[in-house]
């Protein structure tokens, strides 16, 4: 059975979800489908092996090619994975904007991908400060 997501422009991410080969790049096509591929990324792939301390992605984006290291902390997420789409995000100048919120839920990050104008509403909705990574 797959899980699919109730909301596709808001993810709670739990930080301790790295084990091995696929991780990352799950991460960046969950961060791709929040922003219904606003980005247009290919060929996404990674490596990562927790015991030699390697962490890495690479993809394409508008023609070229990406890689971004991570730091290795056992099974721990590596959080500047979000900055770093949220920049190429705001570079394309698209209409969407990552959100989020590191402070309120343990170990999870609250992720929202909204246009601008609406972080105020989506605030005042659910009472929950996000805050743009971007």
């Amino acid at each position: 059975m797959t899980w699919t997501p109730d909301c596709d422009r808001v993810w709670m991410c739990d930080a301790e979800c790295i084990y091995d080969r696929g991780d990352y790049k799950t991460i960046v096509e969950r961060l791709e489908h929040m922003t219904s591929k606003a980005l247009s990324l290919e060929d996404i792939d990674d490596e990562v092996d927790i015991e030699r301390g390697i962490a890495r992605v690479r993809f394409s984006h508008s023609g070229q090619t990406v890689r971004w290291k991570f730091a290795v902390h056992d099974d721990w997420l590596d959080g500047s994975i979000f900055p770093r789409y949220a920049k190429l995000l705001a570079d394309s100048n698209g209409p969407l904007r990552l959100f989020g919120n590191f402070r309120k839920f343990g170990q999870c990050a609250l992720l929202v991908a909204l246009r601008p104008t609406d972080r105020g509403k989506f605030v005042k909705l659910t009472r929950i400060r996000v805050r743009r990574m971007a």
